[in-house]
């Protein structure tokens, strides 16, 4: 066997598939309003602009979640478009917050997610 002398080039990444009929259907099922709940900010329309909200996935491409709209939430970006912005923002910077809310999971087996705020602190998850 032959070795190359230069490395091969990976092939073009995928974009994946069907996220647009899932970001269609999440907004459909949230009927447009924001639910980020318990993490709004101040500024958040809290109904439809649709350019400044984005399906979030709450269990995170990294932890294996996909786009089913099943692990989705409509929430607001934020005014500008750009990144996380707004409650987006909100939720990915107040991970253990967003975690008992049931806004973000480590996993299908994340034992806190969705607890609720008390349960979080009485289990000393939470302060």
């Amino acid at each position: 066997m032959i070795t190359p002398r230069f490395k091969t080039s990976k092939p073009p990444r995928q974009r994946s598939t069907g996220t647009a009929e899932a970001r269609t259907a999440t907004r459909r099922n949230a009927r447009g309003r924001c639910q980020a709940d318990g993490l709004h900010v101040d500024d958040c329309p809290g109904s439809d602009l649709d350019e400044a909200f984005v399906a979030h996935r709450v269990n995170p491409g990294r932890q294996g979640g996909t786009y089913d709209p099943a692990n989705m939430i409509w929430v607001y970006n934020g005014g500008t478009g750009l990144g996380a912005g707004g409650c987006h923002q909100n939720i990915h910077s107040n991970g253990r917050l967003a975690r008992v809310l049931g806004l973000l999971s480590e996993g299908s087996d994340d034992p806190w997610h969705g607890i609720g705020i008390d349960l979080g602190r009485q289990e000393g998850f939470l302060q």
